[in-house]
């Protein structure tokens, strides 16, 4: 082989019965998988580009389902999640007495998914508006529906649960009427998240601050942290005073800029100090990025940076466990965590002695998949290999290399 080298919310939504799909979905969310921050799986759904979404690409997220009429902008939400990528989702509902109209499109949707926001970190209802593909009153393609009351989990104090509630009846007539979602009594403007609440001038890092200085890290006083695609992780730190002594209650802003060419920064939003100097920002990193927390003194400014760099979890599977020299083996995977999976570079690799050597190389279709085709001609007697796919650092890929399990194949000669 030469070459082988749930919360349980305040007032529960009642449920009518949901309109059966009616279209192929292009772009359905992906499998379930499961994340330290939800005690329930939670899959990746793909969400509308961001010159249809609420301003600077942000999607709203509400403490539950709410009615806007058309031509009406909607409250200001909960939180926010940030569209650049797809997003993690608990499950989904149709909420009878909950249409959202969006506010700058022509569509309209009863379907709400359950999430974590990005900021602040709070548990709520994304609207199906801002999901990509499908129709108007389309559930997601793939996407669970959130359990009903009978056999639904109970809440734990790890992450909330979806909200339990009764489940719809099989005819509308018959249904019970839903409690009612008072729609908006005036007309809001849906803010941004860098406004009014934060000013984007408070993320300036210079001129630097001659006196204040402001440490952050990403645990263990780590600089760089290489996390999973869809984690959350904590950028913590301390406010340090002319005086040596802590700045309590001080309003910080914490903004982020993605490791691409043309990657701008955006403000992620604001935090403050507790009573000891300290703070702490609950992140979801969609890419790498390099994260800033800046503190404003008069006309000059703290500031610290931390890197974020963002793995994509990968898998391969084996056509064949077993073969013969002279049989093909083919490996197959998928990049489900990202937007835009095609025309990425993944290398294959095989265990030698005590490195991997590269053996093949495949090209991401649109779609993310990969495959590689290799027939063994070299072998002798009986050999197991170890073999694994491995995404390099490439130009335009803002994520770190990562490589999959790897996975072993006999060849008898």
């Amino acid at each position: 082989m030469p070459a082988i080298a749930a919360l349980a919310l305040a007032a529960a939504v009642a449920l009518a019965a949901a309109p059966s799909a009616h279209a192929t979905d292009s772009w359905p969310c992906g499998s379930q998988t499961t994340k330290p921050w939800s005690t329930q799986p939670v899959q990746l759904c793909p969400l509308t580009p961001a010159g249809a979404l609420a301003p600077n690409g942000w999607v709203p997220v509400y403490t539950n389902p709410v009615a806007v009429p058309d031509d009406q902008q909607p409250p200001a939400p909960a939180g926010w999640l940030h569209s650049t990528d797809g997003e993690y989702f608990v499950c989904d509902r149709y909420v009878a007495d909950a249409d959202y109209n969006h506010p700058t499109q022509t569509w309209h949707h009863h379907w709400w998914a359950y999430t974590l926001a990005d900021s602040p970190a709070v548990w709520g209802w994304v609207n199906e508006t801002y999901f990509k593909g499908g129709n108007d009153d389309e559930a997601d393609a793939g996407l669970r529906r959130c359990p009903s009351a009978t056999g639904a989990p109970a809440p734990t104090a790890a992450a909330p649960q979806p909200p339990v509630v009764t489940a719809p009846s099989t005819s509308p007539t018959s249904a019970t009427p839903p409690a009612s979602v008072a729609a908006p009594t005036t007309d809001p403007v849906l803010p941004s998240p860098t406004a009014p609440s934060v000013n984007p001038t408070g993320c300036e890092p210079l001129p630097a601050s001659a006196s204040v200085v402001l440490h952050a890290n990403v645990g263990k006083a780590r600089r760089t942290r290489i996390v999973d695609a869809g984690d959350r992780i904590a950028v913590r730190g301390t406010l340090i005073g002319a005086d040596g002594a802590p700045l309590a209650n001080a309003d910080l802003c914490v903004a982020s800029r993605p490791d691409l060419p043309d990657g701008s920064t955006r403000v992620v939003g604001p935090t403050h100090t507790n009573a000891q100097g300290q703070f702490t920002y609950i992140l979801a990193p969609s890419t790498s990025q390099q994260v800033s927390v800046v503190h404003r003194d008069g006309d000059t400014a703290a500031s610290d940076t931390v890197n974020l760099q963002v793995r994509i979890p990968m898998r391969i599977h084996p056509s064949r466990r077993l073969l013969h020299n002279g049989d093909v083996l083919t490996l197959r995977g998928l990049l489900d965590r990202i937007a835009h999976p095609g025309g990425i570079v993944v290398v294959f690799e095989a265990r030698r002695g005590t490195h991997w050597q590269t053996f093949g190389s495949a090209t991401t279709r649109a779609d993310g998949t990969y495959t590689l085709k290799y027939r063994f001609t070299a072998t002798i007697g009986v050999q197991r290999y170890r073999l694994r796919a491995r995404i390099p650092v490439q130009a335009g890929f803002p994520f770190a290399s990562s490589h999959s399990h790897a996975v072993t194949v006999g060849v008898r000669g």
